[in-house]
């Protein structure tokens, strides 16, 4: 019995240590557009509406645009930003 709670225990740790291949950036910003979509005016205009509706409502809006979420879920990925 005592066998079978290590192989269980062992089995529970390598499935929840897997390393994810998404790396979240340090935030610069209210807008960080790594994909290079937004033109620097939109970037500009759009984080001063945020820094406003933050000032206005003390609520936080991030806008993160990536190149890629290297094969990881969505899910995943955003949970990592959120955590980070």
């Amino acid at each position: 019995m005592k066998f079978i709670s290590v192989l269980f225990f062992t089995a529970f740790l390598a499935l929840t240590s897997t390393v994810s291949a998404f790396e979240v950036p340090a935030l610069t910003g209210p807008v960080m557009d790594q994909a290079g979509i937004l033109q620097a005016s939109t970037q500009q205009s759009l984080a001063e509406d945020i820094y406003q509706f933050k000032a206005k409502t003390g609520a936080q809006i991030q806008v993160l645009i990536v190149k890629t979420l290297d094969n990881e879920p969505i899910e995943n990925v955003t949970i990592q930003i959120f955590d980070k």
